[in-house]
């Protein structure tokens, strides 16, 4: 539980240039991070999607400034000046994970459950007396329909869940439909 563990830092390539510039793949790396009994390091910049994929192990670009608080920097990741949809969206998504993490005593503390991954699907569990957070990591190009027999153990029936990245409550029945490729982060403590 007090192993470091990172996805990337300032003598790797960055975590969105190793995931091949797919948002996806990082949003699940993230999210599988800051749910593991671990301590997690993050790099600066994964947030807001820095690359150094045209200079793979380039050590200058990998360490290339922050961008913003700097004369002349068109793009202000502080402020959200000039970032593109998809990294405000991570920058978002990455803070509400972290926001959640720092009160969890599920994550912090709790038993972990994980299961074979199946179908493109992969399931993590943790739980701490009446906190229980779900990870699943849907790798699946198209909208999915996950069947949760598999998980009965959990016992999840007929709790309702509020998923975390998207905002949006869900009562786990027979199935979850899993909209897009990506990490769902499913808790029964409906704050952050």
């Amino acid at each position: 539980n007090r192993l470091l563990a990172f996805l990337d830092n300032h003598d790797m390539d960055r975590a969105f240039t190793q995931y091949k510039e797919k948002t996806a793949l990082l949003e699940m790396a993230l999210a599988t991070l800051l749910t593991l009994p671990r301590v997690p390091q993050l790099y600066y910049g994964t947030e807001i999607l820095m690359e150094n994929t045209e200079k793979p192990h380039d050590h200058g670009r990998i360490r290339t400034d922050f961008p913003g608080g700097w004369k002349g920097d068109k793009i202000n990741a502080f402020t959200g000046e000039g970032l593109s949809k998809e990294q405000i969206e991570l920058q978002n998504t990455l803070g509400r994970l972290l926001r959640y993490r720092k009160n969890s005593k599920a994550i912090q503390e709790g038993e972990l459950i994980h299961f074979t991954p199946f179908d493109g699907v992969y399931l993590l569990y943790r739980a701490f007396q009446d906190e229980e957070v779900v990870l699943i990591l849907n790798k699946n190009e198209n909208e999915f329909k996950l069947n949760l027999d598999r998980f009965k153990e959990l016992q999840l029936e007929g709790k309702e869940l509020m998923e975390l990245i998207r905002q949006k409550n869900v009562l786990w029945e027979e199935h979850l439909l899993l909209q897009e490729k990506g990490a769902y982060l499913y808790t029964t403590k409906t704050k952050e």
